[in-house]
């Protein structure tokens, strides 16, 4: 629109169960303040199929759901991003959700879950993240996130809280040569847990660990491990699935 000012547009057609159509417009505009600062709004349109997974999971603990629909939403986001310097960023954002037939996983009873749609989903919250390369081999990622999700899980009913209302995610990456790794770090807090969905409480903290090595453009070899802190709270709020325990593996990859 004007050297400092970009109006970026966008849409795609989604086809799904004999030939239902759903059309998902993106907008984005971005003005450039000075070099260091920009501004930027950010309005789409979200759908997403549910997986076979969702509808028929191998585990046991799992109900089967063959009515599942898809879900469908609206994203909007405005916020600031500064250059704190050629190699790290702060961005501050607020963003709101707006979700129909939201799919989630509902605890039955105490051995047994089923993934259903909640009728109407709802987010308002405030992101703050940094990105920065700390120096040639270490680069460090965070965002904290604070927010305010609520859920009517049947038309008639009333919003009720759901899910984490403090999230924080951070990564410390590794790289020098061949080699590549990451350590990453989740808490979550004030969570409205599946079996106390009126609680607000509880935290989760997960860490886990990766490092790749890459012999050659076609041969790799990874270790990783899950859980590093073994803990056993739900894997996310108003899920009933709890993380599972420490694991770790060693894979190795070539591409053709």
């Amino acid at each position: 629109m004007t050297d400092k000012t970009t109006l970026s547009f966008g849409g795609r057609e989604v086809m799904y169960d004999d030939m239902k159509n759903e059309f998902l417009p993106s907008l984005q505009l971005l003005h450039k303040l000075n070099n260091k600062d920009t501004v930027f709004l950010n309005v789409n349109k979200s759908f997403r199929m549910p997986t076979i997974g969702d509808q028929y999971s191998d585990s046991d603990s799992m109900i089967f759901n063959d009515n599942l629909g898809p879900e469908t939403g609206w994203n909007y986001e405005i916020g600031w991003k500064k250059l704190l310097s050629p190699r790290e960023f702060l961005k501050v954002s607020l963003y709101h959700l707006d979700i129909s037939n939201r799919i989630f996983t509902q605890k039955i009873d105490d051995d047994h879950s089923m993934v259903v749609n909640a009728n109407k989903f709802k987010n308002t919250g405030l992101e703050v993240s940094y990105e920065g390369v700390l120096s040639d081999h270490w680069s460090f990622k965070t965002s904290v996130a604070y927010s305010d999700p609520k859920q009517i899980d049947k038309p008639g009913a009333d919003f009720r809280n759901c899910d984490d209302k403090l999230l924080i995610n951070s990564v410390l990456g590794y790289k020098n040569g061949k080699l590549a790794t990451n350590l990453l770090h989740q808490y979550a807090a004030m969570r409205y847990l599946s079996y106390a969905p009126y609680s607000g409480n509880g935290i989760k903290q997960y860490l886990s660990f990766n490092a790749t090595y890459q012999f050659d453009k076609e041969n790799s070899v990874k270790f990783a491990v899950n859980n590093i802190l073994n803990r056993t709270e739900e894997m996310a709020a108003s899920r009933g699935c709890l993380l599972p325990y420490r694991d770790w593996f060693i894979t190795y990859e070539r591409t053709f």
